[in-house]
């Protein structure tokens, strides 16, 4: 699977996922590793993101468990908090799997691609406007002739 992605759709994936883990940090940059999995260096550790899940996430078909189950994978920077950070992640785990237990509407991520500029749907809205231009007056010509006596 080839793909490349930028700092855009990784920080838009890192805000769903920081939903259900509030301990991770802010974006730093990222790196690619051997596995072509994305490593991201946060203010306070690093988590990773496999390339289907920001390919899910560029399609808005990511799921609250696959949120959740990233969230997890988040490692704390210091080695002295590690251990208080593992209680943390497993206390959050235990908390979303209880939230999604009993209810599972209750938990609604909003999931929405955002768009950018296009030139081609530009192009296209334009041409459309153009055509609908050009349909009126053909319509209005043809009732003016029709209303003209002809010698």
């Amino acid at each position: 699977m080839q793909a490349n992605y930028s700092e855009k759709e990784i920080i838009s994936l890192l805000q769903k996922v920081q939903i259900f883990n509030r301990s991770i940090g802010s974006y730093e940059m990222f790196a690619i590793n051997n596995s072509f999995d994305y490593v991201i260096k946060l203010s306070n550790g690093t988590i990773y993101f496999k390339v289907s899940e920001l390919k899910d996430d560029e399609n808005g078909t990511i799921s609250p468990e696959t949120l959740n189950q990233i969230s997890q994978r988040f490692s704390n920077g210091s080695n002295q908090q590690q251990n208080q950070n593992s209680q943390q992640n497993q206390q959050q785990a235990n908390h979303n799997q209880n939230i999604n237990s009993q209810s599972r509407s209750s938990v609604n991520v909003v999931v929405q691609k955002q768009r950018g500029f296009s030139f081609g749907r530009f192009l296209l809205g334009f041409i459309g406007i153009v055509a609908l231009i050009i349909v009126v007056l053909i319509i209005a010509a043809v009732v003016v002739v029709g209303r003209m006596p002809f010698f």
